[in-house]
């Protein structure tokens, strides 16, 4: 039997989210879709607590065995993606989120606002011992000391209040167990607590994206779409797993993929990286073809009693490339 499991929750946002685009310094620009990091890191946190574990216990901790075959703990403080984590994302086969289209909330919009900061003199060299210097009222002052002592930069947040959204995310169980902390944790164990993990998403991004979940499902060995068939999704899908059937109903968004790689993503077309509103209508969620270089799995209301009733949640699927982002 495969290992494969996938785990889906509905969710409601409070207020919104932040997910911020990786290397920006000053500017921190936001996003409105959350990448498939994003989605795994939701069900992670929840995994992980459901195991016995706190963030603060596993943000730095690493088990690994030796040549003796001993589970030995190591840490990695420096790294800046916890190592809990990448195993977790290693482990991933495919993942995805959408906006639910039986979501009454407003969409979601990305807001820039400005803050003030005090620049520390840690800024040292000529640039900063010449504005300081600056005579006030001058050019020199206007142009250069008060944009080095004070710099303004905008931070973003997606605001999306009562906004419902779909999230799955499939992982191979059989692998993710060897890479739990703890040791000694088997596939059949993440059953046991399987749709409780899923229920238990709390946040969305950053700590601040707190949500309620609606409604959840953990299914074994999830149903796969065949290569050359069609299929809806209003949950975004890689550009280069699909073939959209009509071009008038999607857009082409990036965002960094398992592997923080940027990467192309089709998405129904109302959608865009700083605003996005859920689809009204049947007639509003694209269809595709999968590429036979893909895999992608659904969500089937019959394998999940919780979401038998659930509409529009047979239009959610994760597609991804065959073996894992490249």
């Amino acid at each position: 039997m495969s290992a494969l499991r996938l785990f889906y929750a509905n969710i409601t946002l409070h207020w919104g989210f932040i997910v911020r685009i990786p290397g920006a310094t000053a500017a921190q620009p936001a996003l409105a879709i959350v990448p498939p990091t994003t989605v795994v890191g939701a069900f992670a946190a929840s995994l992980l607590r459901a195991l016995g574990h706190s963030e603060g216990d596993i943000s730095i901790m690493r088990h690994t065995v030796s040549k003796s075959g001993r589970r030995k703990k190591t840490l990695s403080i420096e790294a800046v993606l916890s190592p809990v984590f990448q195993d977790i994302l290693n482990s991933t086969i495919v993942a995805s989120m959408g906006l639910h289209p039986q979501s009454e909330g407003p969409g979601v919009s990305v807001i820039m606002e400005a803050s003030r900061i005090l620049a520390a003199p840690y800024k040292t060299g000529g640039s900063w011992e010449k504005a300081v210097k600056a005579k006030p009222y001058t050019l020199e002052f206007y142009k250069n000391a008060i944009t080095m002592a004070l710099p303004v930069q905008a931070v973003g947040a997606a605001y999306a209040p009562s906004t419902i959204i779909d999230l799955v995310w499939v992982v191979d169980a059989g692998k993710l167990t060897k890479s739990l902390p703890g040791g000694g944790i088997k596939v059949s164990d993440i059953d046991d607590i399987g749709l409780s993990v899923a229920y238990g998403v709390t946040r969305l991004g950053s700590k601040e994206g707190i949500c309620s979940v609606n409604a959840a499902c953990y299914i074994e060995d999830p149903p796969m779409v065949n290569v050359d068939k069609l299929f809806q999704a209003h949950t975004y899908v890689p550009a280069e797993c699909v073939d959209p059937q009509d071009i008038g109903l999607v857009s082409r968004i990036r965002l960094w993929d398992l592997s923080y790689k940027s990467a192309e993503y089709y998405v129904p077309r109302n959608t865009t990286l700083t605003l996005a509103y859920p689809p009204k209508t049947e007639y509003d969620i694209p269809y595709y073809k999968l590429r036979s270089n893909c895999v992608a799995y659904r969500v089937v209301p019959d394998k999940c009693s919780e979401i038998r009733e659930l509409r529009g949640v047979e239009w959610v699927v994760a597609a991804g490339l065959r073996g894992g982002a490249k």
